[in-house]
């Protein structure tokens, strides 16, 4: 077993390239299909409301203190305040300061105007979790179980056995979580296009892997003859 230039050209490393070419694509959609950021499996997570707060009601009580005073000292506390109050009328309005919560409330409001889901908590239902796994595992593990099998079809590997169960594996696997994912493309608020294609190309990845397995059980029949 070693390199051989020939082992390129034989039907079991054709097909590994076009596959690998394939779950690239699906892989690509599903790392950079939302404008740069993941696209989910599944339907992913959806906004709730957020829980609001609920305030504590604290009671707290003072002291009272009882003052006697004579009526020579209550007329001269009226004097008092009279003379303070007089002064402060004739004095200039000092203008009063900016509410630094208010205006924190109000950014915060804008930015709810602009974008309703600002405020909420975003949670994943469990069929959606285990969507998001189910597909992670299938095109980025796929993706790595290619280039491992081509590796090893280039050195000369000849394990046919492992190359069927590998096969019809990824047929199932792709199959499975492309009609998923064009199952739930209408609960997609945005990139419902993306969710079908997405989907479409899971599937014509699973009839690539499907060819592949045919031809890998023609040999195995011809080598038991």
């Amino acid at each position: 077993m070693g390199f051989k230039p020939s082992n390129l050209a034989t039907p079991a490393f054709v097909f590994k390239f076009v596959e690998l070419v394939f779950v690239f694509i699906v892989f690509m959609i599903f790392r950079c299909g939302a404008s740069g950021d993941i696209f989910y499996w599944g339907i992913g997570p959806y906004p709730t409301p957020a829980p609001t707060p609920t305030a504590s009601s604290t009671i707290t009580t003072t002291p009272t203190t009882t003052t006697t005073t004579t009526p020579s000292e209550a007329k001269q506390s009226k004097a008092n305040i009279s003379d303070a109050n007089s002064q402060a009328l004739t004095q200039n309005s000092v203008p009063a300061q900016g509410n630094t919560s208010d205006s924190s409330v109000k950014k915060k409001n804008e930015k709810m105007d602009k974008n309703p889901t600002y405020n909420d908590v975003y949670k994943m239902s469990e069929r959606a979790e285990n969507d998001l796994v189910f597909g992670i595992m299938t095109s980025a593990g796929y993706f790595y179980i290619t280039i491992i099998l081509m590796v090893g079809i280039v050195l000369g590997d000849n394990a046919r056995m492992s190359l069927f169960l590998f096969n019809l594996f990824g047929f199932l696997f792709f199959i499975a979580i492309g009609s998923e994912q064009i199952d739930i493309a209408g609960h997609h608020s945005q990139g419902k296009h993306t969710a079908n294609g997405m989907g479409a190309m899971a599937i014509l990845t699973s009839f690539v892997f499907l060819v592949d397995t045919v031809f890998v059980v023609r040999d195995l029949a011809s080598n038991k003859e």
